[in-house]
């Protein structure tokens, strides 16, 4: 396993898990760059989080809740807002009061709030295996199971703590599967950009590089030009490159680890992982000490 991979997950499941939500529950969780402007959050929100003025933002999100007192829509929203302003301390607490007061909602808005839990969990516990995000990430394949979003998390999230491969594979599998036979669309190219990079990240896991290359290039490709416009989608790109350019490093391929690995960074200089391999390449290129 690399170096701690946690704290880029949320980044990049966060966004495509909302992606491949949207099939039902329409535009409202699309990232900004197909989504209309009334899915962004209040600007009372915005401004709140900025200064970290939590009971402004508790206050705005429950006068919406009261509004709406068990609808699962209302705390997706909100758990998307959260998570676009990566507060997973926020999504976690109205993704867990969520499944309680919609637990007789229907069973995939369900699954959804336990995929909000699952991401949030997955950012915050430093322990590996993390269970509690396992844990999560199963309810939602219990309430959902044919849904490719709930596959592909739960997927990752496995393979992402080394649990279960051949199983996390198969659920990987199935949603790339399901994501394929959706009717042609730029949307379901991002979806499918999204599951192809889980499905890649479970082949360099299992030490299938050049196969992971594949993938992965490929998953890189489907993602329109303009994707780097939007801060949410630098941030997927950026972690799909770090993917690329460690499985490039294991493949042997230095140059072109090197080559995806400066991108990443270009798209956020301090992410740390991309350092982390960068380092790593560096060191394999340092010529051996003379032997006398």
């Amino acid at each position: 396993m690399l170096p701690n991979t946690r704290n880029h997950r949320g980044e990049l499941i966060s966004s495509f898990i909302f992606l491949l939500a949207c099939g039902f529950l329409g535009w409202q969780l699309l990232p900004s760059l197909l989504r209309p402007p009334a899915a962004q959050p209040p600007e009372e929100v915005v401004k709140a989080l900025k200064v970290n003025d939590l009971f402004k933002v508790h206050q705005v999100y429950d006068d919406l809740l009261a509004k709406n007192a068990d609808s699962p829509e209302t705390f997706l929203k909100i758990c998307g807002w959260s998570q676009q302003a990566q507060r997973w301390d926020l999504t976690q607490e109205y993704a867990e009061r969520g499944a309680q007061i919609c637990k007789y909602a229907p069973a995939e808005h369900r699954a959804m709030l336990y995929i909000s839990l699952a991401i949030a969990l997955s950012e915050t516990i430093t322990d590996s295996p993390q269970s509690k995000a396992i844990e999560a990430a199963e309810r939602a394949v219990q309430l959902a199971p044919n849904l490719a979003v709930t596959q592909n998390t739960l997927g990752y999230i496995l393979a992402d703590n080394n649990v279960d491969m051949p199983r996390a594979e198969k659920l990987i599998s199935q949603a790339l599967a399901a994501t394929k036979n959706e009717p042609d669309s730029e949307m379901r190219q991002m979806e499918l950009a999204g599951v192809e990079d889980s499905y890649g990240w479970v082949f360099y896991k299992t030490g299938r590089y050049d196969q992971a290359i594949d993938i992965l290039n490929q998953a890189i490709g489907r993602l329109p030009e303009e994707a780097e416009r939007s801060p949410e989608n630098r941030s997927e790109l950026k972690t799909m490159y770090y993917h690329l350019g460690a499985a490039y490093r294991k493949a042997g391929r230095l140059p072109n680890a090197r080559h995806s690995l400066e991108i990443s960074l270009f798209y956020d200089p301090q992410y740390q992982l991309a350092k982390q391999e960068l380092t790593a390449l560096d060191q394999e290129l340092k010529p051996s000490p003379p032997t006398h």
